[in-house]
This record gives C-alpha cells, structure tokens and sequence, in this order.
C-alpha cells in the first residue's frame, strides 16, 4: 500500500481525479434534469458501478424518495 500523499503528489493520478470528478458532476448534472423537484435537489451523486446508475441522497428520506421512483 501506498500513503495516499504519494499518489495524489503523482500529476497522472490527480488528472486521472480531476477526469473522474469532472465525469460524474456530468452525470449528476443530467440525472438531474430528469428528476421532479424537490427531488432533484436532494440527489447527491449519480455513478455508473458495473453497469448500474447508482445515486446517493443527502437523507435517508430523500434516499427513500428515490428508491420508490426506481423501476
């Protein structure tokens, strides 16, 4: 294992981060969009794990919102 001030002292992995962050605020962005209000205001992060959209809430119960609007 490595301390993680040698990785993030490495330019590629802090490109490799910023390109990563830089993605899923687009995605969060768009998954956004597509969200009624006020639920669009409480979704947190949207990723894509394995082939799934997983997104995350600021609250158990906005989390509980999201999961009754999923198919």
């Amino acid at each position: 294992m490595k301390p993680v001030n040698d990785l993030l002292n490495s330019a590629r992995s802090l490109s490799w981060l910023s390109k990563k962050l830089a993605e899923q605020q687009s995605l969060l962005k768009q998954v956004r969009l597509l969200l009624p209000s006020p639920l669009d205001d409480h979704c947190s992060s949207a990723v894509l794990q394995n082939g799934r959209l997983v997104l995350l809430a600021d609250s158990p119960v906005w989390a509980s919102r999201l999961r009754y609007l999923s198919h």
